[in-house]
């Protein structure tokens, strides 16, 4: 399981980074628990900006990022269940 989401992260880290100068890249949210998050070691590997978000977000929060990484997040019930079923239908990119 570690080695597809390593995979799955990596592949979109790279994809994103060689995009051309002009387009810019998503806006990365990662959510973990407190064991800390494999995804934010492997973008930071590849120096890819992301920010740490909350579990809690609205729905109109969660427009605002591209892709969301649920990195570690043991129970995942903390999450906001509508909101992101929500983000998905709405396009929005959700990785667990």
């Amino acid at each position: 399981m570690r080695v597809r989401r390593c995979l799955a992260i990596g592949a979109f880290a790279l994809a994103t980074s060689s995009s051309s100068a002009q387009t810019r890249p998503p806006r990365i949210g990662i959510i973990s628990g407190s064991m800390g998050s494999f995804a934010a070691t492997i973008l930071k590997a590849h120096q890819i900006p992301f920010e740490n978000a909350p579990a809690k977000l609205s729905t109109d929060s969660l427009a605002n990022y591209g892709l969301l990484v649920v990195d570690n997040l043991f129970k995942l019930q903390d999450l906001a269940g509508a909101a992101f079923q929500t983000y998905v239908e709405r396009g929005g990119v959700l990785l667990i």
